[in-house]
């Protein structure tokens, strides 16, 4: 038998507006405004099914700074019901929910503890009389933390199992802002026994001596944020072991689907490919909601029937219908042809004739640690100068350069390679 267990989630987003794919489609868009509310809900419940002592909420628990009434009550409600059932609560607030006025508009439950100032304090876990686990946690104050606050934390005296809550990015490449940016050397100098964070919406066990662990976000909030998303139970031994089981919680999953034009002849049997790999996909979902990519890849006859901006929607209408009476629902978000013509690019690139001399005028374009000022300046000149564009045009971010130059070479190997669409 546990010591005692605990439930560890963050980054909740509660009323996250999801407002790109409300474009697309109205019906799914309403359904996704409901899905960080149904995470949620899972998240209640499991911590009442697994008899958990306690929840830990690492921050972001609302999608921005000016929270909606629905978030705030709806928050409200799930902790009074943990709390009529004896579990407590502790919360620290991060870079979407700074503490700020908007905190203390709502009377909290008996149990919940919110963690109100920068500077990090004690709170203890205590059960029938005894003192079982201390948590230190300290909150977001404004919502661009540029300081250290992991710096701050200290173990008390007291030998007992001592947990860290904070929201924070841990690392350079973790993807995210660096908001109260720290290391490993920081949080290990605490003397802690165990990290809760938040902010990282991708989960993982970073560390186990001490434990440094990130749950992720409850529910993926676009397709950047694929696969399985929840939080962690854990169950503290006698001697303060850890042990630690993922637990799945979203209701709408995002997902990518693969497949390589190479080993498809035809449009039917691509077709069958796609729709083979997005059922597997949804018998691994489960019971919830799939939003899809679909990425082409690779070298093949079908990359020039596909380079098209007009197939490209037509085969993402002729997927969106295929699915369009599934439920749970499947909705193909967007296709991305990403395929490149029967020739070899980096092979003809090396050839003394036109089509070499392009590819290699593109190369020396993708070297250059300015690209996509030089493609502005140099290639796009005439449209970022124009009077009336120019005015509407935002620059090229590092990705776009790149898909650009990218295309452009396919486009000249169709054009330009003999036995091409030229």
């Amino acid at each position: 038998m546990p010591l005692f267990r605990f439930v560890h989630a963050a980054d909740l987003h509660l009323d996250a507006p999801f407002r790109g794919l409300s474009l697309d489609s109205e019906d799914i868009g309403r359904r996704l405004r409901q899905t960080t509310f149904a995470a949620f809900d899972n998240l209640v419940e499991l911590c009442l099914a697994s008899q958990a002592d306690f929840l830990l909420v690492a921050g972001d628990v609302y999608n921005q700074e000016v929270r909606s009434l629905r978030a705030q009550l709806r928050f409200r409600d799930g902790l009074a019901r943990l709390s009529e059932h004896g579990v407590g609560v502790f919360i620290v607030h991060g870079n979407h929910d700074p503490i700020g006025s908007a905190s203390r508009s709502v009377q909290w439950p008996e149990r919940v503890r919110v963690f109100e100032s920068d500077q990090p304090e004690c709170h203890p876990f205590v059960r029938q009389g005894q003192t079982l686990a201390l948590v230190h946690g300290a909150s977001h104050v404004r919502s661009r933390e540029t300081r250290n606050l992991a710096r701050r934390f200290r173990r008390d005296r007291r030998e007992v199992f001592q947990i860290g809550l904070l929201h924070c990015n841990l690392g350079r490449n973790t993807g995210h802002e660096p908001y109260a940016p720290c290391s490993f050397e920081d949080l290990a100098a605490s003397g802690l026994d165990y990290w809760a964070l938040g902010h990282v919406h991708t989960g993982g066990v970073w560390a186990e001596d001490p434990h440094v662990v990130y749950p992720g976000a409850i529910q993926g909030l676009n397709i950047t944020e694929k696969g399985g998303k929840g939080c962690y139970l854990v169950e503290v031994g006698q001697e303060g072991s850890a042990e630690l089981s993922f637990q799945p919680l979203d209701t709408v999953r995002w997902v990518e689907v693969e497949v390589d034009i190479l080993e498809q002849p035809s449009l039917d049997r691509l077709e069958d490919a796609i729709l083979t790999a997005m059922e597997s996909k949804r018998q691994e979902a489960g019971d919830r909601g799939l939003i899809c990519r679909v990425r082409l890849t690779g070298r093949g006859a079908l990359h020039g029937s596909l380079s098209g901006e007009d197939s490209q929607d037509e085969l993402l209408q002729r997927l969106r219908e295929h699915w369009s009476a599934a439920e749970p629902f499947v909705w193909i978000k967007d296709v991305r042809v990403e395929t490149a013509p029967d020739v070899d690019l980096e092979s003809r690139r090396q050839q003394q004739d036109f089509l070499g001399e392009v590819l290699q005028q593109a190369e020396a374009f993708r070297n250059r640690q300015d690209l996509p000022e030089a493609l502005q300046q140099k290639v796009l000149f005439e449209l970022f100068g124009h009077r009336r564009a120019g005015k509407h045009l935002q620059g090229l971010s590092q990705e776009e350069a790149e898909e650009l130059l990218r295309r452009a070479e396919l486009l000249c190997a169709d054009r330009l390679e003999p036995g091409g669409e030229g």
